[in-house]
């Protein structure tokens, strides 16, 4: 089953590649705003802590009674240092895929494994010491899913590089070497030209 079925996988890929890097460009720069924001209101979200409502849209994910002003902090930086990586391996997926770098490409692969490892990690752990409610496994599911997407496109991207690097190699390979006999003896024809005179023993 292909993953992109009314397009080539690399016409996929580049456009997975194009929208995964804009979010990410976007989430960047809304997680660096919002450390900005907390940073010159924070006495405003310090009460905010202490009396958030029942009412608020965050008490219906997040147990706010779990945080304080120090873990907010921490996370917003973490949150921002995950997304400033997702835009460099965004940048290094689109040039992997233009340039046909299966390199590249499996590195973006590897690197997006681990944030996606990390981050289920987290999460889970959130979940088992209360800070995230139950309510938020709904929306981290369908991000979930988005990512597990984009990655099974990238994966059959690569997998299909590897498959034309195979063919090529081989066929270079029986261009390079003509087999005489029982495979006693071999013609390189890319090293001697004239190989017809120069005959090497396997």
């Amino acid at each position: 089953m292909k993953p992109v079925p009314c397009a080539s996988l690399k016409t996929g890929t580049k456009v997975v590649s194009w929208l995964d890097l804009i979010f990410s460009i976007i989430v960047t720069i809304v997680s660096g705003g919002l450390i900005v924001i907390y940073e010159q209101n924070q006495e405003y979200y310090e009460e905010f802590l202490k009396n958030p409502g029942d009412d608020s849209y965050f008490s219906c994910l997040i147990d706010i009674s779990t945080l304080d002003a120090e873990s907010i902090r921490i996370f917003l930086i973490l949150n921002l240092t995950y997304w400033l990586q997702k835009f460099v391996l965004g940048i290094i997926l689109i040039v992997g895929v233009h340039k046909n770098n299966i390199n590249l490409c499996r590195f973006y692969l590897i690197s997006t494994a681990a944030l996606l490892v990390l981050s289920v990690t987290l999460f889970l752990f959130s979940i088992l010491i209360s800070v995230l409610r139950w309510k938020a496994i709904p929306i981290y599911s369908i991000w979930f899913l988005i990512r597990e997407y984009i990655f099974w496109i990238v994966k059959s991207f690569v997998d299909e590089l590897a498959e034309i690097n195979s063919k090529v190699r081989n066929k270079m390979t029986s261009r390079n070497f003509i087999v005489l006999g029982k495979c006693d003896y071999a013609v390189d024809m890319t090293l001697r030209p004239n190989g017809c005179k120069h005959l090497s023993r396997l």
